[in-house]
């Protein structure tokens, strides 16, 4: 079996949902794929940006299969909190918009977006010896999660 097979199955089977608030149709969208450390270190950055093309022309036939939905945009990004490699799609209409309460930096390729969640030692969870939580008096500006900007990689459909 190639790797991915099993997901991609999972995403033929979960319908597109469209046509409503931006929030609802990236939940309701929203495909998450986690692996183990031992697993990563068996891909390649094209093995995930092959399966991320496969994911996005799956939801593209589903989209053509549709008559009644408007343009669409997938997107693609790495959530380090969680470890896994997310997947969403919103009506094109709510872009710029994106449901992200952090900056989002929609210029990424999809190789970036493949090479965070390859290169990430919490795949399998952050251990706790290694979380901190700063005062209130160390937080400043250069320590801001605002500071740092989310790779999301997009791309329209159809």
């Amino acid at each position: 079996m190639a790797p991915f097979d099993e997901r991609i199955r999972l995403a033929e089977e979960t319908p597109l949902v469209a046509g409503g608030d931006v929030n609802v149709e990236a939940v309701e969208n929203l495909h998450r794929w986690g692996c183990t450390l031992e697993r990563a270190a068996s891909l390649t950055v094209d093995d995930v940006c092959r399966f991320l093309e496969r994911y996005v022309d799956v939801k593209r036939r589903q989209w053509r299969e549709d008559a009644n939905l408007h343009p669409m945009t997938a997107y693609d990004w790495f959530d380090e909190m969680a470890g896994t490699l997310c997947s969403s799609l919103v009506s094109a209409a709510h872009l710029p918009q994106l449901p992200f309460g952090c900056p989002v930096d929609a210029d990424a390729r999809a190789e970036d977006v493949a090479r965070a969640f390859l290169r990430s030692p919490y795949l399998e969870g952050i251990p706790l010896d290694e979380l901190t939580f700063p005062s209130p008096d160390e937080i400043t500006p250069s320590t801001s999660p605002a500071d740092r900007r989310l790779s999301v990689f997009l791309v329209p459909i159809p």
